[in-house]
């Protein structure tokens, strides 16, 4: 018996949202509960010991809690206006609600529930006691401590209110450490720009003896007045670090203006001049400080735009923008052990306006990735034509690439098609060269090679596809740029070793003109070699038990039925979640559920 909770995210009217909690679900017995919200899902997260409550938080910033894993929900909002008058100034009215939710990595009872307005709250128990905290400044930034779990890091903008009547109002980014779950903090700087602690979760796991108390920050020493961050390098910006609390400092990288921190490395932008930059990397054996010119192929260079795309095996992919280019694509690049020594992967890799780059890995398969490409010298025969003649590439200056890979990989919502957005797209006809010639591409060696995805022989009703790679017809898969319908994008779990999920068609290129109409969903069973069409609609998906449950309903059109499977996607169970047709926006499935 499998016994989890599977919630479906349903479109109720324009003003509010539906919950469908599927319950005790198994071969003979599936039952659900259906409860309103108001407004749209903005993030969910699993607590207790055996992940039985569920927190999740709407686009207004009401927070709700179930502790039956979904059959019913209390709104806490009552409880944190009570607990949030017990600590607001004088004079202050409006206690505000919640901007983000974030847990602990050390304890998945221990929640913090940042406010719009300076009061923030605190569990230690999953919300069923609250603590309201106010450290009389808007929380922007909140990054607990690897290892200690009573610590964390904070961020806040100043206002004029902080300033004295015939003081000069300044805006600018402050620093603060709490070591006691936020009853206290302390100062540490102005004018901060990025900042980290400086040991991670790798780290810790190795027992890498690094000091607890190691912070690195990019700061200007000598700025005053408003923070200006129009001007987006500047080489009087230095990386620093501190091993106590910044009583005393020292500098780790100068003109290293941002950071991207990941389980191995950490990158830095060095400002050269205003509008050019150099990165600089740093790996956690050596306490992130033996910083190293990151080492391009002769004819590349860093430009606007840069994405550290996956850090699992201690290598590294960089995604790179190609600014000579019409459309936004780059070129990808992958790491040597030491992370600072690139080769080019592939050429052309799309990537959406603000959307993430069209990239994912296989997360149960060491070495496999998914890309789609701009295939505009495509040749028969299936493999992605060589790099040749490197085209030299301006340096300009590089958008910090550490938020958005924030929302790719790290956030709440367990997996990227969680926080797909609609974006807008190029209109056809004026770009049918470009959009005709966009291929999905797959790697089994960690990008050293790529080729075209085979296409299944048949289609779900045996009828034969007479697709063949070769002939340079493929099956192409939908990830985030181009994708106005929202369609999910592929997904796999670290768990489910070898089960891939996604949405496509079969053909020369990726279908965009004609959207739903040609799009089926497609199920891989060994990591990407080979796969088969499940469904002849666009589906949304989920895993669990390992693989064992698949779930899935259709999202681009309303139902009143979700579908799921015990046995890989060999056979599907319909099951009727609503009398009248509703649209399934997303599946999620309880974390790490295993069978009973």
């Amino acid at each position: 018996m499998l016994s989890l909770a599977v919630l479906c995210l349903l479109s109720g009217d324009s003003s509010t949202q539906l919950l469908n909690a599927v319950q005790a679900v198994n071969s003979d017995k599936v039952t659900f509960q259906v409860f309103e919200i108001d407004s749209a899902l903005v993030d969910i997260n699993w607590c207790g010991t055996s992940n039985e409550v569920i927190l999740v938080q709407s686009t207004k910033g009401i927070i709700y809690r179930s502790r039956d894993r979904g059959e019913s929900w209390k709104k806490l909002h009552s409880l944190m206006n009570q607990t949030g008058a017990t600590v607001i100034e004088d004079g202050q009215t409006d206690i505000g609600r919640v901007k983000k939710m974030l847990q602990s990595p050390l304890e998945n009872n221990l929640i913090v529930f940042t406010g719009t307005h300076g009061v923030n709250w605190i569990t230690e128990d999953c919300g069923a006691n609250l603590r309201a905290l106010n450290s009389g400044k808007k929380i922007h930034e909140l990054k607990f401590h690897p290892s200690q779990r009573s610590w964390a890091l904070a961020a806040g903008w100043t206002s004029c209110e902080d300033f004295d009547d015939g003081e000069t109002c300044e805006i600018y980014k402050e620093l603060y450490i709490t070591k006691d779950l936020g009853n206290s903090w302390q100062y540490l700087k102005s004018y901060v720009f990025d900042f980290s602690w400086g040991s991670t979760e790798v780290s810790v796991k190795n027992g890498k003896d690094l000091p607890d108390s190691r912070i690195f920050i990019t700061h200007d020493p000598q700025a005053k007045g408003h923070q200006r961050s129009a001007q987006r390098w500047k080489q009087k910006v230095h990386l620093y670090y501190s091993d106590d609390f910044f009583k005393s400092q020292k500098t780790a990288l100068d003109a290293g203006n941002s950071i991207v921190l990941t389980n191995h490395f950490m990158f830095v932008a060095k400002a050269i001049s205003e509008n050019t930059i150099k990165i600089s990397v740093a790996r956690q054996e050596t306490g992130f400080l033996d910083f190293v010119l990151v080492r391009m192929p002769v004819d590349y260079h860093i430009t606007s735009h840069f994405t550290v795309m996956d850090t699992a095996q201690k290598t590294v992919f960089l995604y790179v923008a190609d600014n000579s280019r019409a459309h936004p694509m780059g070129n990808l690049f992958v790491s040597d052990q030491f992370g600072y020594r690139f080769t080019h992967s592939l050429e052309n890799i799309i990537k959406g306006e603000g959307a993430a780059v069209d990239f994912e890995a296989v997360e149960s398969m060491d070495g496999s990735f998914i890309a789609n490409r701009y295939d505009k010298d495509h040749v028969s025969g299936g493999a992605a034509k060589p790099a040749g003649n490197l085209r030299p590439i301006t340096e300009d200056e590089v958008v910090d690439g550490e938020e958005k890979e924030e929302e790719r990989t790290g956030g709440q919502m367990n997996s990227n098609k969680k926080s797909r957005k609609k974006k807008k797209a190029k209109t056809p006809e004026a770009d049918s060269e470009f959009l005709e010639k966009i291929k999905t591409y797959i790697t089994h060696n960690r990008g050293s090679s790529w080729e075209l995805i085979r296409a299944p022989e048949q289609d779900m009703r045996s009828k034969p596809t007479n697709c063949y790679s070769e002939d340079g017809c493929s099956l192409n898969l939908n990830m985030y740029s181009l994708n106005e319908q929202r369609f999910a994008p592929p997904y796999s779990q670290e768990t489910a070793v070898g089960v891939v999920m996604a949405v496509g068609n079969t053909g020369d290129s990726l279908e965009v003109h004609d959207g739903v109409g040609k799009k089926g969903t497609y199920l891989s069973r060994d990591g990407g070699l080979t796969w088969a069409e499940i469904a002849k609609i666009p589906l949304i998906y989920e895993f669990g038990d390992h693989g064992g449950l698949l779930v899935a309903a259709p999202n681009v059109q309303s139902t009143t039925q979700v579908r799921y499977s015990w046995n890989e996607g060999k056979t599907w169970t319909k099951l009727k979640i609503s009398d009248q047709p509703v649209l399934i926006e997303n599946i999620i499935i309880e974390p790490k559920s295993t069978s009973q």
